[in-house]
């Protein structure tokens, strides 16, 4: 009867075990990494079995190895955006050095490399950039990436501003949630079609965010956010669920130095034109509004939490 028992037990946690290993395999497929993929060679084009392929994340140091197939073929999978280095060697072959790799959210790189005969001491250094021509992925869409976010203005900060910069995408209309004039319809859908995913989580509110006006549940501050893609069409089943564009958001991994950010936003009221239509005589803009945040990151990383930004932040609004 205990024996029975002990192997029920077994069996059903064998059962978890594979749940669970599935589950994270179907996580994998979450579309907020990158992927370098190609074939090496010989000298003659004949195609090298077993090479030992590296790709190393320039800013954390973080290592993705793996070894090519009976054809050449490799793949180095679920790399997070970034710089990257790449090595490639095998024996009775030269070792092979790819800097200056830089990788997007949803990038699929195909880099194949052609290995020199020598001793695997011998190092060849080459610095290369990652094609722009997606061979594998017929989607249409843009990368915004981070410098495009902190320096192109934004009213309130609001990085979805930036969604207008697509070709295809169109501004919304301004409806009964005020905030709802930074989303963008894409395909002829409402702004609530789209599909929201912030680091390969669902990111999609369901019902309307009434503290935004916004179909997204969390809206990331753009000094945490390290880029985003936004594709219109042609994505592909893994994203699913909506047929508008897909808001695919990336935040900042940090790396191994501390580092951080500073900022003021200051709107005052006394200096904002009155418009004639819409304020009476003596009346001005209706609202002041201060803030100030801080952010910080690294290895001893710093940051204090609040309620706006990451880090510590003060704001104050009088009507």
């Amino acid at each position: 009867m205990l024996l029975s028992m002990k192997t029920e037990i077994n069996r059903r946690l064998s059962i978890a075990a594979l749940f669970v290993t599935f589950s994270m395999l179907v996580a994998q497929a979450q579309t907020d990494t990158a992927a370098i993929s190609g074939v090496v060679t010989d000298p003659s084009g004949a195609r090298i079995r077993g090479a030992l392929v590296t790709a190393v994340h320039a800013e954390t140091q973080a290592k993705f190895a793996t070894r090519s197939d009976d054809s050449g073929f490799y793949a180095c999978t679920t790399l997070r955006s970034g710089n990257y280095l790449l090595t490639v060697e095998a024996t009775g072959f030269k070792k092979k050095v790819i800097s200056g790799l830089t990788l997007h959210v949803e990038q699929r790189a195909a880099i194949d490399v052609s290995l020199e005969v020598g001793q695997i001491a011998e190092e060849v250094t080459v610095h290369s950039q990652a094609p722009l021509l997606n061979p594998t992925d017929s989607s249409l869409g843009q990368v915004i990436n981070n410098r495009s976010i902190v320096e192109l203005p934004l009213n309130g900060r609001n990085y979805l501003q930036l969604g207008i910069l697509v070709s295809g995408l169109a501004p919304a209309l301004k409806g009964r949630w005020g905030d709802n004039t930074a989303a963008f319809t894409a395909n002829g859908l409402r702004y609530t079609m789209n599909n929201y995913l912030l680091d390969g989580v669902d990111n999609n509110s369901q019902i309307l965010n009434l503290q935004s006006g916004g179909a997204e549940i969390t809206r990331p501050s753009i000094d945490a956010i390290q880029e985003f893609k936004l594709q219109t069409s042609n994505f592909s089943a893994e994203f699913g669920r909506s047929a508008g564009a897909v808001v695919n958001v990336i935040t900042k991994s940090g790396g191994n130095s501390i580092h951080g950010t500073a900022y003021e936003f200051h709107r005052n009221r006394f200096w904002t034109p009155r418009i004639s239509s819409i304020h009476p005589p003596g009346q001005f803009h209706p609202s002041s509004r201060i803030s100030l945040a801080e952010r910080s990151a690294g290895r001893l990383s710093r940051t204090r939490p609040s309620s706006l930004e990451a880090g510590s932040n003060s704001s104050r609004g009088r009507a």
